[in-house]
């Protein structure tokens, strides 16, 4: 699978970890999904993260 991990962050809140990956389609990001929480719980949720810096 040509899925790239961009990263992971560890939240608090509603969710308990992101994971930022990168793939050349919407499939293969499934296909990992699907492989890696088989018998798990998964919400798929697609956001648009903003890059902000503190000044």
């Amino acid at each position: 699978m040509g899925v790239k991990i961009l990263s992971q962050h560890a939240l608090l809140g509603s969710y308990d970890f992101v994971n930022i990956l990168e793939a050349e389609s919407n499939e293969e990001i499934a296909k990992l999904s699907i492989k890696i929480t088989a018998g798990g719980k998964l919400i798929r949720n697609n956001d648009t993260a903003l890059r902000y810096r503190y000044q």
